[in-house]
């Protein structure tokens, strides 16, 4: 018994494991400039 419950825990680690360091990717925000370069862009054309 005590193996099938540390199978099963290692099983709930491996899947916390995914979730926890898995980046989130937000594929828009590759492409957005930062706000501060933006500002100072605008700045400069005045």
């Amino acid at each position: 018994m005590p193996d099938a419950t540390l199978n099963a825990s290692y099983q709930a680690y491996e899947f916390a494991h995914i979730f926890m360091f898995a980046p989130v990717r937000r594929p828009d925000k590759a492409f957005t400039p930062h706000p501060a370069k933006q500002r100072a862009r605008c700045q400069n054309l005045n």
